[in-house]
């Protein structure tokens, strides 16, 4: 991705977060619960820096582990935000413990930082802390209480594609140590941003079959209950990469989420306008919040959880179960 134009200042905002995903958007070194110094070097904006000088904006880093095979059907979800603001940043760290349907939100912290000129770094919290290796690569992520011992290593890289608002979504073999098992599978590392006056961020699904096949959806935007949708997918061999065709998500069905006051899905029916792709998910699980807002109808950030059939022509009709990544402002 070419450096931020000086030329151009209206082109800068998109170009600029684009760019601070790719540098790291979460790769702050911590090897252990220390809030001390941070060991990257970020530096903290004093009285006379301007909050200007950086991107400004809701940046998320999200990884989702989940397995392929029909022995174990575990998925770790963690969703991890940071929200500038004059004078400060919000950052929120979640985590979810999926087995076979069953959710457990086991991780849930909100707390503010004094402004960061790089505030999409992952910063540990408490029990919550991550390994960095070469490179500023995250290798681990670590969750050590309340009794629980979970880590998720990250291993080799097995494709990277980028969605229409300059969005990384990353696959990558992995490992999930719960306790004192290990079990394989792959991790989705998500790394997105958007300016504060910019539409939200979009959905997006990652879905896995027992035979380990992996599946990514991404829309750029909320535009409602039917919308355009990237595809990516990869084999358990690596093969599949494609290109694909891209395709429509509808919600066929939907009920009131009544904290919010809006619609979501319960069926997703999923086509491509070439026919050669088609499927059906349906809902199965609601991990969903309500955010703060001026009308009846509130925001609403979560994750949802799905199951479902998709034929994708060669290779054929998968099984599959995964999350989506839902938010509506």
């Amino acid at each position: 991705m070419p450096h931020p134009s000086q030329a151009d200042p209206s082109r800068m905002r998109l170009p600029l977060l684009h760019w601070a995903l790719i540098l790291g958007i979460g790769s702050t070194a911590a090897c252990g619960g220390d809030r001390g110094p941070d060991p990257s070097g970020t530096a903290e904006v004093t009285a006379g820096d301007s909050l200007d000088a950086g991107p400004r904006g809701r940046f998320e880093r999200s990884l989702v582990f989940a397995t392929g095979s029909p022995e174990d059907h575990l998925m770790v979800p963690w969703v991890l935000e940071a929200v500038t603001r004059p004078g400060g940043v919000d950052r929120t760290h979640r985590g979810w413990l999926v087995r076979d349907e069953e959710w457990e939100p086991f991780y849930s912290s909100s707390w503010a930082t004094p402004p960061r000129r790089e505030p999409w770094r992952i910063l540990p919290d408490g029990p919550f802390r991550i390994l960095v290796g070469e490179g500023d690569r995250l290798d681990r992520v670590i969750f050590e209480g309340d009794g629980r011992r979970l880590q998720l290593v990250l291993d080799e890289s097995l494709a990277e594609w980028t969605d229409d608002r300059g969005g990384t979504f990353t696959m990558l073999d992995a490992a999930l140590i719960l306790g004192d098992r290990r079990i394989d599978g792959r991790i989705l590392d998500v790394s997105e941003g958007r300016g504060s006056a910019e539409p939200d961020l979009g959905d997006w699904l990652f879905l896995r079959s027992e035979s380990g096949w992996s599946v990514v959806l991404k829309t750029p935007m909320d535009t409602g209950e039917s919308t355009d949708f990237q595809l990516w997918v990869l084999g358990p061999g690596g093969e599949g990469e494609g290109p694909w065709p891209r395709v429509t998500l509808t919600w066929s069905e939907s009920r009131t989420f009544e904290p919010a006051r809006r619609p979501i899905p319960e069926i997703i029916t999923i086509a491509s306008a070439d026919g050669e792709v088609s499927g059906s998910l349906e809902v199965t699980s609601l991990q969903l919040e309500t955010r703060d807002g001026d009308g009846p109808v509130l925001p609403v950030d979560g994750i949802i959880g799905v199951t479902g059939e998709i034929d994708l022509g060669d290779p054929g009709v998968l099984e599959l179960r995964g999350v989506m990544r839902h938010r509506r402002r």
